[in-house]
């Protein structure tokens, strides 16, 4: 590695440096420079980490009373959790002075939500991917409801208690402005842009639309992801993966091009060559950009010297010709 490390020059390393990136794999980079496909996820890097509760409702034969206790209950749940949207219940409860119960045995289930024990009963609180894994049934009205709120692009959180759905928990999201100008400049420079989420597909179209990204996978666990480059890479397409090392890297190792975001590249994880300590958008295309950069430098240099081989040629046959 350090060999490879030295290939790079020091303006190179400099001008990454500026922008947070740290290059541990120097050929991922290198071909960076010729990516056919960005793969994002969705939240936190083309969409605000942060969101917004906007509403909650009980479903269908509920045995809660109130949304707040539907709201609270929730919490009680999340305030266990580090998610950005556990973090947006949480601190709506908080809000409204909702008293949370005191919740036990609180575990995640990876890619689907979060559960714990609450008097003798399991709750359990996520996406929609958690009704399908657990066969959840779902009330027409409360699918309607749900859709709806899907279709304007807000996310869905599932409430269920023991096999029962009890309540929906709807969240506002807002897209970044500075992933409007990536995306659009990344097509402008003949890249496609992907997206996956773990959100409904209502959500994920409305967000897709917004961006004008032409390919979106909605309703993807983490180890499904790999699943998704693989497509991406089957008409040949040199992909890059934009992720998280610790709930990404099976879709990070599948990439060509694997960028793992904050993260300041000292993991042991090999997973991912390149990484911003940061989550911008920006940053990925900066990455993208600093790769071209390099690259035309490095062929104007071997054109150069291939110049320079054949103006010395030249001189030598002048020289033997004039004696």
């Amino acid at each position: 590695m350090g060999n490879e490390q030295n290939k790079l020059s020091a303006g190179t390393r400099v001008r990454a440096a500026q922008f947070g990136l740290t290059i541990t794999d120097p050929a991922q980079f290198e071909l960076a420079a010729d990516v056919d496909v960005v793969l994002f996820n969705k939240a936190g890097t083309l969409t605000a980490p942060v969101r917004r509760v906007v509403k909650s409702r009980l479903a269908y034969s509920s045995p809660l009373s109130t949304q707040s206790e539907l709201l609270a209950l929730a919490a009680g749940v999340e305030i266990h959790t580090q998610h950005p949207i556990a973090q947006s219940i949480v601190e709506e409860a908080q809000r409204q002075k909702l008293e949370l119960p005191n919740v036990f045995d609180v575990r995640s289930i990876p890619g689907l939500g979060v559960a714990g024990v609450l008097d003798g009963e399991t709750i359990v609180i996520g996406g929609p991917g958690l009704l399908t894994s657990r066969n959840i049934p779902i009330y027409v009205d409360d699918l309607v409801r749900a859709d709806a709120a899907n279709g304007i692009g807000n996310t869905v959180v599932y409430v269920i208690q023991n096999s029962q759905l009890i309540g929906m928990i709807e969240l506002s999201e807002t897209v970044l402005p500075e992933a409007i100008d990536v995306v659009n400049q990344l097509h402008a420079r003949k890249i496609r842009v992907a997206m996956v989420t773990g959100d409904a597909t209502g959500v994920a179209q409305h967000v897709a639309d917004q961006l004008r990204i032409a390919e979106f996978f909605a309703e993807i666990v983490p180890s499904r992801k790999a699943d998704v480059v693989r497509k991406l890479k089957s008409d040949g397409s040199k992909v890059a993966v934009v992720g998280h090392l610790e709930i990404d890297a099976l879709a990070l190792s599948e990439a060509q091009v694997a960028i793992a975001i904050d993260s300041d590249g000292s993991s042991e994880s090999t997973a991912a060559g390149l990484h911003l300590t940061n989550t911008d958008a920006k940053s990925v295309l900066k990455t993208i950009m600093l790769s071209k950069r390099a690259k035309n430098i490095g062929t104007q240099k071997i054109l150069s010297i291939v110049a320079a081989g054949f103006l010395a040629v030249g001189l030598v046959v002048v020289i033997l010709s004039s004696l």
